[in-house]
This record gives structure tokens, C-alpha cells and sequence, in this order.
């Protein structure tokens, strides 16, 4: 394939080709031009360095079209968008906040159940409540979480009211009426024989501190309210822990503990401040009934 030269080349070197076509027709000046050759052997040379530069200079055609090419690709790499750039995690993704559901509001049914609510004591965790499965029945305390019968369960104890758990259901059970506790101190029953009065000795030291945690005293014995002719008429002590202050005091399980210095315990308000006066007290007079006899024990705190 015949070589083809560029056409910027071609504007440089055309004149040149055109001067030597010029002189052929005339063989004397021929002849004068070789014996001038030296002179046009350098003009010569200077033309052909001129070509190489312009080699150099002037783009080709291959150059210009390769060149073409990698502009059009170079457009079409653009640099990254900035929302691109913050949506990239450079710590780490965050977990996702799960929102928490509030808890779930159940308002307790009135319940059909055929047990008597008889009385209540409202003192928080110590709540109880007097319960008679019949009329006319017995009757017996429940604290709350106890189960008063299969499937039944005390959730709340309320000054007129109590709520149970029945199958998963939410009921309330209302207070006959006249029936709330801490109306009125029942009188000692005709039955009971009052017993000679003792006395007992502790230590100040030890009774001060066993005063000063009083859920720690609370789960020394289990107290229940004691209800006579449906009237509270103090507290059944049970369950004592053995090395407890119930048991250095001589109390035992069954005992209902009625006054205190004189005092009967009516309601849970009035027994928290029997319990405030224990703190500094030195004397302490107690009226508890022990298997149906009454007896009272005074106590030096020394």
C-alpha cells in the first residue's frame, strides 16, 4: 500500500517538488543547479529537518480520531454525586429504632364469681383481703398473688374492691357493703380469758436496728388480717422466721396481735405509725389473743 503523506507535510514540501519540475525543461540550468548542489543539498536538509518537526508539531489523523475517542469517554465519567457520597455508610449502618408498643390497658370486668368479699387491708405489697367462698361459710385472708381457688388469683387489693385474675381475664369483685375494715375495733368476745400479764426484757441495740428495714421485718412472718363478727380485730402472725425479732419477742405462729400500748390496730395507716412510735420507744405493751385467750406482754427495751 503506497505510503500517503500528511497533509500538513504536503503544504511544506510541495513547493519544493513544483521548483525542481520548473527547472527539468532546461538541461543548461540543470546542469548550473548541480554545480550549486552543495548550496541545495543544506536547503534540502533544512526542508526535510522542517518535515520531521513538522511531524512532530501537527497532529495525525489517527491521533486526532483516538484522541476524539478518549474525550468521549472521558465525558462521560463525571464525578460522584454528593447525595451518592452521604448515603454511604462510613461507620457502619445504624440499627433500626423499634418503636416499643405502650403497654396495653385492661380495665377489669365485673365479676360473676360467687365468693364473698368480706373486707380489706390496702398497705401496698402487705394488701390483703377477707374472702368467703359461700354465704355463711368460712372465711379466710389472701394476700396478693395468693390463689383463692383453681384458677383464680388476687392481682389488687382496693379500700372497696379487689381485682382477680380468672382464665387470663381481669375481674373485679366489689366489698359488701359495710364491710370495709378499720370501721370499728370489735369487742373482746365473751369466750375469751384473759391470761396473767408477762414481761420480757430486749436489747434496745437489737430491736433499733431490726426496726430499721421494715420489708426485711415484713418478711420475717406473714401477717393477715383478722376479722371478727366481719370487723378487723388485729393480725394473725404466722409463718415467723426462726432468730426473728417475732420469735425473740416470744410471739408464735397463730398469734393475732390486737393493741399495741393500748392502741387497736384499726387500719394499715394506723399500724405504720404504731410502727414509727416502736423506734424510740423504751416501754412497749402488747394485747395479742393465743389460742382464744387474751394475754398481755410488756416489754423493757433496755
Amino acid at each position: 500500500m503506497p505510503a500517503v503523506l500528511p497533509v500538513g507535510r504536503l503544504k511544506v514540501v510541495g513547493p519544493i517538488l513544483n521548483l525542481a519540475f520548473a527547472h527539468g525543461s532546461r538541461l543548461p540550468d540543470i546542469l548550473s543547479l548541480v554545480r550549486k548542489l552543495p548550496q541545495f543539498s543544506q536547503f534540502a536538509l533544512v526542508i526535510l529537518l522542517a518535515w520531521v518537526v513538522s511531524g512532530w508539531m501537527l497532529p495525525s489523523d489517527e491521533m486526532q480520531t483516538s484522541g476524539h475517542t478518549y474525550n468521549g469517554g472521558h465525558s462521560d465519567m463525571g464525578l460522584p454525586e454528593l447525595a451518592g457520597l452521604v448515603a454511604v455508610p462510613l461507620f457502619g449502618e445504624l440499627p433500626a429504632l423499634t418503636q416499643v408498643a405502650p403497654p396495653k390497658v385492661t380495665t377489669p370486668v365485673r365479676s360473676r364469681l360467687t365468693l364473698r368479699l368480706l373486707g380489706t387491708f390496702v398497705a401496698g405489697d402487705a394488701s390483703a383481703a377477707i374472702i368467703s367462698m359461700t354465704a355463711g361459710g368460712s372465711q379466710r385472708s389472701y394476700m396478693i398473688g395468693d390463689t383463692i381457688q383453681p384458677g383464680v388469683k388476687l392481682k389488687q387489693v382496693e379500700a372497696a374492691a379487689i381485682v382477680v385474675e380468672r382464665d387470663g381475664v381481669l375481674e373485679r369483685v366489689l366489698l359488701e357493703q359495710g364491710e370495709k375494715l378499720g370501721l370499728a375495733s370489735a369487742p373482746v368476745t365473751a369466750q375469751a380469758v384473759v391470761a396473767p400479764r408477762l414481761q420480757r426484757q430486749m436489747n434496745r441495740q437489737y430491736v433499733q436496728q431490726q426496726l430499721q428495714n421494715f420489708p426485711d421485718l415484713m418478711s420475717q412472718a406473714r401477717a393477715l388480717p383478722y376479722m371478727n363478727n366481719g370487723k378487723l380485730d388485729g393480725f394473725t402472725l404466722s409463718e415467723i422466721a426462726p432468730g426473728s425479732l417475732y420469735q425473740q419477742a416470744g410471739i408464735q405462729n397463730g398469734d393475732v396481735i390486737r393493741k399495741v400500748n393500748g392502741q387497736p390496730i384499726t387500719d394499715a395507716g394506723q399500724a405504720m405509725k404504731m410502727y414509727e412510735s416502736l423506734k424510740s420507744a423504751s416501754v412497749i405493751d402488747i394485747e395479742l389473743m393465743r389460742a382464744g385467750q387474751i394475754q398481755h406482754v410488756h416489754y423493757n427495751i433496755r
